[in-house]
């Protein structure tokens, strides 16, 4: 496949994506949407976030796997509770409340995904308010 190609099925997952988290989209939103978006790779084993951390961005799974584990509080012990797949998001809730981070999230496997940061939804939603109503 060359490079093109792979650009060309990157870019449709990813808009595959963006409208599965924040329903239908014009192509204008779509486009304004995936320039505020920051690429991550996170390899396996490691966490994207912690439990307590600031909830202040909205991340989406584009390959891997996530694991979301939750720490007792009298223990410390964590316990598997979930597993994200390709094409959910995580984070929403802190995104729109900027309450703490709920849970750990652990790449299984090295995993990509694009985040948003609080500040640019934000000025995002105000001009598209859509973008509230399909995230919530």
């Amino acid at each position: 496949m060359q490079e093109s190609d792979q650009e060309h099925l990157e870019s449709d997952a990813l808009n595959a994506a963006l409208k599965n988290v924040f329903g239908p989209l014009d192509d204008a939103l779509l486009t304004d949407l995936s320039n505020q978006l920051e690429h991550i790779d996170v390899p396996g084993g490691s966490a994207l976030f912690r439990q307590g951390d600031p909830g202040d961005s909205l991340y989406i799974l584009l390959r891997g796997r996530l694991n979301v584990s939750l720490s007792d509080p009298e223990t410390g012990v964590e316990k598997l509770v979930g597993v994200t797949a390709p094409g959910e998001s995580v984070g929403e809730i802190g995104l729109l409340t900027g309450e703490r981070r709920s849970a750990t999230l652990w790449a299984a496997r090295d995993s990509q995904l694009v985040r948003i940061s609080q500040a640019a939804f934000d000025t995002l939603a105000q001009n598209n308010p859509q973008l509230l109503r399909g995230l919530a």
